[in-house]
């Protein structure tokens, strides 16, 4: 009972923390020039899982390295089979908002309240071009590139069934240097292959 109690406290908290976080990031991202995917890879995904990372470190510490990397591939695993197709599933279902009677139904209405808050104003021309709305599984080259390594990294860590601590360094020097190389990205522009 009390440990539900917590519980519960702890998960409204942390998303009252995420909701801050959300809404300050576009401020963040434009005063200080920084590319949204680069927060994406590096603040988005790593602090909602510090608890995660910690009991890792924890149960390496304790010479539990397979329940470790256990824990560490299992958020992967989470966003690969239900939190991506679950977003396409409602970009699919969400669809296009029909422009044509403003605001008529849900649809007209969520994306006037999501642009308001984005633009500060409920006056703004909400965008036309249907792939602003829906999540299509498709990637530019860099990324496709950056997910094929991943994968191949990852076997390669798994093949064996043993950790040691240069791999482990490997695959801290690995993510440092993709982040690296997504501050020099090409910027890639509107209709550009």
């Amino acid at each position: 009972s009390k440990s539900a109690l917590i519980l519960c406290a702890c998960t409204v908290a942390f998303s009252l923390i995420a909701e801050v976080l959300v809404d300050t990031v576009d401020v963040v991202v434009q005063e200080l020039g920084i590319r949204e995917k680069l927060v994406g890879l590096t603040l988005f995904a790593l602090v909602p899982n510090v608890t995660e990372f910690m009991n890792a470190i924890a149960f390496a510490i304790q010479n539990n390295i397979a329940l470790s990397i256990e824990i560490s591939n299992a958020y992967t695993v989470q966003v690969a089979l239900l939190q991506i197709p679950i977003l396409v599933f409602f970009s699919a279902f969400y669809g296009v908002p029909d422009f044509a009677h403003p605001p008529a139904g849900l649809r007209a209405v969520v994306a006037r309240v999501m642009t308001a808050s984005v633009s500060g104003s409920t006056d703004g021309h909400l965008p036309t071009d249907p792939s602003a709305y829906v999540f299509a599984l498709l990637f530019p080259l860099w990324d496709v590139i950056a997910i094929l390594f991943c994968v191949f990294l990852l076997t390669y860590m798994l093949i064996e069934g043993k950790a040691n601590y240069f791999k482990g360094s490997i695959l801290c020097l690995s993510y440092f240097v993709w982040m690296v190389s997504y501050l020099f990205e090409p910027i890639r522009h509107q209709g550009s292959e």
